[in-house]
């Protein structure tokens, strides 16, 4: 495997981790959030969750909800961010690595144009 593999797994590596540790903390979350709604709720306080303000609701719904944002991006839309680093390890092909020592137009591995 090249460098540029290598890198595509670390960087789809990581954005399972966060999706994986967004959903978590969401749902832990999403249900501390419920059950303080219901137990406030059934008291007759009011429908407010837990008794904080709705800003604070939704800033902690933000910080719960980033992770997840952004390990569905490294997961998936990513390829633009690879293709960027990958540029730098000079006379490879930036889509399969390939060694473009001779400079040809195409690459003959997957035949992905130079830029």
């Amino acid at each position: 495997m090249n460098e540029r593999g290598w890198f595509t797994l670390l960087v789809r590596g990581g954005g399972v981790v966060l999706t994986v540790m967004g959903v978590l903390r969401l749902a832990a979350y999403g249900s501390s959030a419920l059950s303080s709604w219901w137990y406030m709720s059934s008291q007759g306080s009011g429908a407010s969750l837990g008794g904080y303000s709705m800003a604070y609701q939704v800033s902690q719904v933000i910080v719960q909800v980033v992770p997840l944002l952004l390990g569905v991006y490294f997961l998936f839309f990513a390829g633009w961010m690879i293709d960027r680093m990958c540029r730098s390890v000079c006379g490879r092909c930036r889509r399969c690595g390939y060694d473009l020592a001779d400079d040809p137009p195409v690459c003959p591995e997957c035949g992905l144009r130079s830029p």
